[in-house]
């Protein structure tokens, strides 16, 4: 049997239903101490601040599960009834149908009272909470230089996939994959985001509306998250510490030494969106 990536990803339970969770690799944080909401994307570094979150925020805030617990990471307040109707309307609106695979998805969530969800986009949280707590908290994320972020996850998949299989994952493999995922609008547009591509997860997929006060760059991350802690007047611990799963990638070169051309044309096509918001170059 030709084992691939989209294989692994079954296999390893990857949106598949465990109790009353369906685990992924994001998250989300709604601090009502503060009033703010974070919105976790992946390859971000976004699991060392959502640890250090946790600490800061207040015991009525909500934090969603995680796809593997993490110590000292304590989810709360994440359950709760709310009315599926406004995102089940914005779907049909701007599809035309509603897909059975998210039908289904929403209205699980609805019987489990699952509000609050680790794998909500910006605009299904939108379509989930009263209009004053979305219109007054601040919404803030984390974004990446898309070409060193792939390099992250594929490392990432890697690590997972090789052990189980031992076979080897080559970077066009994960590329293939990638890009037959990102090709199928409706499952992007569903879950939030395909990692590394986390656009859907803070705009609107439809529309391309921005959704979020500030994207925070990963690559001056400390610099901006001061800025928004001391927006929210949370206080600034000094820095983000950088120790979550930073243990996958073995090959520290700049992204430049190690992708080819053609990967790095294959990244740029797949994650076009967010270069052209961000203003990231090669």
């Amino acid at each position: 049997m030709v084992v691939t990536y989209g294989k692994l990803r079954k296999s390893a339970g990857y949106g598949k239903r465990n109790g009353a969770k369906w685990y992924t690799c994001t998250a989300m944080v709604i601090s009502h101490k503060y009033r703010f909401i974070f919105f976790k994307t992946t390859k971000v570094g976004g699991t060392s601040l959502e640890l250090m979150l946790n600490g800061l925020c207040g015991p009525d805030d909500v934090l969603t599960p995680h796809w593997h617990p993490e110590a000292g990471y304590h989810p709360r307040n994440h359950l709760a009834r709310f009315n599926p109707l406004p995102e089940l309307l914005k779907v049909l609106r701007h599809e035309g149908r509603l897909p059975k695979d998210y039908r289904e998805w929403v209205l699980r969530m609805f019987r489990e009272q699952e509000r609050y969800h680790e794998s909500l986009p910006a605009w299904q949280l939108k379509c989930r909470i009263p209009a004053h707590i979305w219109n007054s908290y601040y919404k803030f994320t984390v974004e990446r230089n898309p070409w060193d972020k792939a390099i992250s996850r594929y490392y990432h998949s890697k690590g997972v996939f090789e052990p189980k299989y031992g076979k080897e994952l080559t970077m066009d493999s994960w590329l293939d994959y990638f890009e037959r995922r990102i090709a199928q609008p409706w499952v992007t547009k569903a879950w939030g985001s395909e990692a590394p591509y986390n656009y859907p997860r803070y705009a609107d997929p439809w529309t391309d509306e921005l959704l979020v006060d500030k994207i925070c760059r990963y690559e001056n991350l400390d610099q901006d998250l001061q800025e928004v802690f001391e927006r929210v007047g949370m206080p600034w611990p000094g820095s983000v510490p950088r120790k979550a799963k930073t243990d996958y990638r073995t090959d520290r070169r700049p992204y430049r030494e190690v992708l080819t051309d053609r990967q790095r044309d294959r990244i740029a096509k797949s994650c076009a969106k967010e270069i052209a918001l961000m203003g990231y170059v090669y």
